[in-house]
C-alpha cells in the first residue's frame, strides 16, 4: 500500500479494523504496490468481492412482477405475493402499486 498520501493513507491503514475476517485477510495477501489512493483500494476491493454481493430488492424490483398473458388473477397474486415475501422492508403503498400495476384488468 505504499504511495498513498494524506488522508487516504490514513483511511486505508484503519481500514483492516473494519473489515470482516475474510475481507482482512484478502488485504494482507494483495501484492505490494497494488493499491496507492482511494480510487486503487475500491477498484481492486469491488473487482474482488463485487460478485458475491447479494443486492436486496427493492420496489423497483417488485414492479417488474407483471400479470402474465392467459394467467389469472389468483394466479398473479399467488405469483406477486411469493415475489414480495423475497423483498423486505417495502413500504405497503409501494407493495399495492406494484400489485395493481401489475394486473391486466
Amino acid at each position: 500500500m505504499g504511495g498513498a498520501r494524506g488522508d487516504d493513507r490514513a483511511i486505508i491503514q484503519q481500514l483492516p479494523l473494519f473489515l470482516s475476517d475474510t475481507a482482512h485477510r484478502w488485504l494482507e495477501e494483495l501484492p505490494t504496490n497494488q493499491i496507492h489512493d482511494w480510487t486503487d483500494l475500491v477498484r481492486v476491493f469491488e473487482g474482488n468481492f463485487k460478485g458475491t454481493y447479494i443486492r436486496t430488492g427493492n420496489s423497483w424490483d417488485l414492479s417488474k412482477c407483471k400479470q402474465k398473458s392467459g394467467e389469472t388473477l389468483r394466479e398473479y397474486a399467488r405469483h406477486f405475493s411469493k415475489e414480495r415475501t423475497e423483498l423486505p422492508h417495502i413500504p405497503d403503498h409501494d407493495i399495492i402499486l406494484a400489485f395493481v400495476s401489475g394486473t391486466t384488468c
